[in-house]
């Protein structure tokens, strides 16, 4: 517990109670372990305190494996109380962290832990965080605030905690297609710690980037798939909000997969490869340069972008893209490229020469064509095969974005003001030396722009 007192200022609060979320994993027989370290604690400072406390000893959970919600009746519960009478609201944070390490044990990959909060005050419920795994918090892990205002006589607001493994979470019989192995998941564990602080500064959620980019979205400037798939369709003037600043390049959104997550892809050309004598995409040159050299001028991708994506690189049969089928050919991937059928659909609301991820230049799709050919982007826009080992063609890389992905406040979407990405890393200041910045960074130089290597 943290204390700080200030003669000038009053007095200041900071709370540090912490709980572990302790959780073992087994194929027969598993639990899930809640328990409060500390015991009760109340922080009294003159007329402000803090209480936090915990409503429930404990839960157990059999045979927990990967699922796509938590169960209803299987929660934390904590409670803050305060009572408030100076002029200025107490502000305080809710944070999960790593907890306690079991040298014996695997712990749980991060990104496999999602979350939901319920906020209860009164009779009102309401879920302030969803679906969320400890890894997609990459802003302090801080996954709530709120206020005791000035000049409260009490407030008791209540929380449920819920936690579970994510449904993607794969296990099997080997290692291969698998994130673990039945016999490695008898021997998983996941320890989380949950903070509560607070005092008199103001604390502020991560803007999430997914609701800034719904809020503009509308018919005329979207297509929603039947699989839920929401694609931007148009030209560079409806399409005006959808750019993003990520490790020195500038990135389009291109559509929000039914899970939440962003598909991007670069605005420009990163390079020009020859794609290989092969059609497959796992077979060419720019699958590995992709997924080894490009990768790694991705700062922080690891808490950024989803690993081991899955691309559709289903071969098309007839010159009209049509989606490709879910059971086709899957390619997995740090990094791809987009397909022909979701270049098509960022045209539907516009003209092929004036939609916006028409560029004027000739570039690569993941698309293979009638066994001997490669689908890719004319300078017009329009869509043409080519035989894969032919020439060198432009690369523009995606990426998907996790679905809880914060961004820096001040952007706007526009070309000139793109979405920052909370955990990039900071922009360069004049003067600052290129040694410092990211390989594959925008350099400009006499007001133009170079692609550092």
């Amino acid at each position: 517990m943290e204390q700080t007192k200030s003669k000038k200022k009053g007095i200041i609060i900071g709370v540090v109670v912490s709980l572990l979320l302790i959780v073992t994993l087994g194929i027969t027989y598993a639990y899930w372990l809640y328990s409060n370290t500390l015991g009760n604690e109340t922080l009294v400072a003159g007329d402000i305190y803090m209480k936090y406390s915990e409503t429930s000893d404990g839960i157990t959970l059999e045979n927990a494996m990967p699922s796509k919600e938590p169960d209803e009746t299987k929660h934390f519960d904590f409670t803050i109380e305060g009572k408030n009478k100076y002029s200025k609201p107490i502000w305080y944070e809710i944070v999960l962290s790593q907890g306690l390490e079991d040298s014996s044990k695997t712990r749980l990959k991060d990104e496999f832990l999602r979350f939901r909060l319920v906020e209860i005050q009164g009779e009102e419920r309401k879920v302030v965080l969803d679906n969320a795994s400890y890894s997609d918090l990459v802003t302090g892990k801080r996954i709530w605030v709120n206020t005791i205002n000035a000049n409260t006589p009490n407030v008791e607001i209540k929380y449920e905690l819920y936690m579970w493994i994510g449904f993607e979470t794969r296990i099997g019989n080997t290692k291969e297609g698998n994130d673990y192995t039945m016999d490695e998941w008898n021997d998983v564990y996941a320890s989380v710690k949950v903070s509560v602080n607070g005092d008199f500064e103001e604390k502020k959620l991560p803007i999430k980037l997914i609701d800034m980019v719904k809020k503009d979205i509308s018919k005329e400037n979207s297509i929603t798939d039947t699989d839920g798939t929401i694609y931007l369709s148009g030209s560079n003037d409806t399409i005006n909000f959808n750019y993003v600043w990520y490790s020195g390049k500038l990135w389009r959104i291109v559509a929000i997969n039914p899970d939440g997550t962003i598909k991007l892809v670069t605005q420009d050309e990163i390079t020009a490869i020859t794609w290989n004598s092969d059609t497959t995409y796992k077979n060419s040159w720019i699958y590995q340069w992709l997924n080894e050299d490009f990768k790694e001028t991705l700062y922080n991708y690891e808490n950024i972008i989803v690993q081991n994506a899955d691309w559709n690189a289903t071969a098309a049969e007839n010159s009209t893209p049509v989606r490709p089928d879910s059971n086709g050919t899957i390619v997995n991937g740090d990094v791809g490229l987009l397909n022909a059928y979701e270049y098509s659909q960022a045209y539907k609301n516009a003209s092929t020469s004036t939609n916006y991820l028409n560029i004027g230049y000739y570039w690569w799709l993941i698309t293979p064509y009638s066994g001997s050919n490669v689908r890719r982007v004319n300078s017009n826009g329009s869509l043409y095969n080519v035989a894969p080992g032919s020439l060198a063609l432009g690369v523009r890389p995606s990426i998907n974005l996790k679905s809880n992905i914060g961004i820096v406040a001040g952007g706007d979407g526009s070309e000139t003001n793109p979405y920052r990405i909370n955990g990039d890393k900071n922009p360069g200041n004049s003067g600052e030396l290129i040694n410092t910045r990211i390989s594959g960074e925008y350099v400009e130089v006499d007001n133009k722009k170079y692609d550092s290597v």
